[in-house]
């Protein structure tokens, strides 16, 4: 099965770079999920929770704002700051 390269920056520095299965993120219109294949599509994100899924694993972070960008191969945030939540 694909998967998405999924990649986190902030101002100060990459949080994460990875792989996943799925992305769930606080955007401007509400929580919106990427998978591999997904249509091109920029969004504000609201501060909230954003979850990145790969296979049984789940990792939570939050973001205080910033730019989602996402394709068929990969998800892109901007945030304006993030730190992991839980694992």
């Amino acid at each position: 099965m694909a998967k998405l390269n999924v990649e986190i920056v902030t101002p100060e520095r990459r949080m994460a770079q990875l792989s996943a299965d799925e992305v769930i993120a606080p955007g401007a219109e509400g929580l919106f999920g990427v998978r591999p294949g997904h249509t091109p599509y920029l969004s504000l994100l609201q501060p909230g929770a954003l979850t990145v899924r790969d296979g049984g694993n789940k990792t939570v972070y939050f973001v205080a704002g910033g730019f989602v960008e996402a394709g068929p191969q990969a998800v892109r945030v901007l945030a304006d700051s993030a730190e992991v939540a839980a694992n």
